[in-house]
């Protein structure tokens, strides 16, 4: 494994998929709920490796026999190791991914890498510490206020899409109102179904008041299209993300948007005709 500050390609190294042309091995792939704790499981750094890479990329010497300030910089590094995880006496430290990546998140960590790098600067490929320099505020990037904003403004620009595909919003409508109607509505569920019926369940097991959480039909069936898709691009994020990774939730985002399009016409109709009634609280015509 070549390690590196791009936790993205980081992960992507670690991933074993399918052939893309095995179609239900991708399928299956996706769906599988611990592919990612699968897949990360495998990524295992020891100290001596990243002390490798932080010298031979930053230049920031660690070897006692080569550099004025090795001990130093050791122990320093060893303080910010403790951080994020247990270490012990004349054991080999070696840090998980989960570690790995909350260490990049420290603000001392940085501070750091930056400090020591000014003073020894021997770095040879300056592309390399520059690039890496990048992808290390970029993994602290994710808990600004900036990344907050920007993702938001990145589902909202998402949910306008899918707002334009007819009868799209009312399948995501539906799923809603079934969760809401769950033991009220007689229809049967498959399993992709109940697979999407758990990713909404998950905003409703959030304590942050700010997660809005939709009481009736009624508000659902009123909510305007971009607002109803937003919630739902919130809640695959939100659900995709139940142990704090950087693997992103739009392959599985991908997967659930085919999945509720190829019936959107199914639901739409079921969604009108069962839930409707309760919905607009006004009965239906058979004409309607």
């Amino acid at each position: 494994m070549k390690l590196t500050f791009n936790l993205s390609d980081l992960v992507a190294s670690a991933i074993n998929m399918p052939s893309p042309n095995n179609h239900d091995d991708i399928s299956e792939w996706v769906r599988t709920v611990n592919r990612k704790e699968i897949s990360l499981s495998d990524i295992k750094i020891s100290s001596g490796m990243l002390r490798s890479f932080i010298e031979e990329t930053f230049g920031i010497g660690f070897d006692l026999a080569k550099h004025d300030h090795a001990s130093h910089n050791r122990n320093q590094l060893n303080k910010l190791i403790k951080q994020v995880t247990s270490t012990e006496r004349a054991k080999k430290t070696v840090l998980d991914f989960y570690e790995y990546k909350a260490l990049l998140e420290l603000e001392e960590f940085s501070r750091f890498i930056i400090k020591r790098m000014e003073i020894d600067f021997l770095a040879e490929d300056q592309t390399k510490l520059y690039n890496e320099l990048m992808f290390l505020q970029a993994a602290r990037y994710e808990h600004t206020y900036q990344y907050k904003q920007d993702k938001k403004y990145q589902q909202l620009s998402i949910a306008y899409a899918l707002s334009r595909f007819p009868n799209f919003a009312d399948a995501v409508r539906a799923y809603y109102c079934l969760y809401i109607e769950r033991y009220n509505v007689d229809y049967p569920i498959n399993e992709q179904e109940g697979e999407l019926l758990e990713i909404i369940h998950y905003r409703y097991i959030q304590n942050d008041p700010s997660v809005y959480k939709y009481e009736t039909t009624t508000e659902v069936a009123f909510q305007d299209d971009v607002t109803i898709l937003y919630d739902f691009l919130e809640d695959v994020d939100r659900w995709d993300r139940r142990t704090e990774d950087v693997t992103g939730s739009y392959v599985y985002l991908n997967a659930m948007i085919s999945k509720l399009y190829s019936r959107a016409d199914f639901i739409t109709n079921w969604y009108i005709k069962e839930i409707g009634q309760i919905a607009l609280n006004r009965p239906l015509n058979d004409n309607d």
